[in-house]
């Protein structure tokens, strides 16, 4: 998480690494699929299709 990275572990067992931002804090899933993701400088919306938008940072 300190390089900015996310590791998603599927049912059948791959890895998949996604690089968000500088440093990732914190990933939240979302209800309807998706997460919320805490970075540096603030936050992520990553969409269930895996497509990740940054807000603007705080």
């Amino acid at each position: 998480m300190l390089a900015g990275d996310i590791l998603s572990l599927a049912a059948d067992a791959t890895v998949t690494r996604r690089h968000v931002g500088t440093v990732v804090v914190v990933v939240r899933p979302r209800t309807r699929g998706g997460a919320v993701i805490g970075v540096e400088r603030g936050f992520a919306l990553e969409n269930p299709a895996g497509t990740i938008t940054h807000l603007p940072q705080l």
